[in-house]
């Protein structure tokens, strides 16, 4: 199931963006809170916490997760899709 964006940008989430949300909704509903930066990097094998920054920061662009600045574990999932 493709997940259409939510902020009305006509863009879905693509592949690999539903991959890293999906990581990140069983890893909240798993452990009862999300994961770091740092786990969603080492669960696709990417070697810096920024290239999980990167995907997050567009996923939360289409209205599927909120980042919270300067919070240890600040991801909010605003729509399970």
């Amino acid at each position: 199931m493709q997940r259409t964006d939510l902020n009305g940008t006509g863009k879905p989430l693509t592949h690999l963006q539903s991959q890293v949300m999906d990581f990140i909704i069983k890893f909240r509903d798993g452990n009862g809170y999300p994961p770091t930066r740092g786990e969603i990097s080492a669960n696709f094998g990417w070697t810096h916490p920024s290239a999980a920054q990167k995907h997050m920061n567009l996923i939360a662009k289409k209205g599927f997760l909120k980042i919270m600045p300067r919070i240890s574990r600040g991801i909010v999932v605003i729509k399970n899709v």
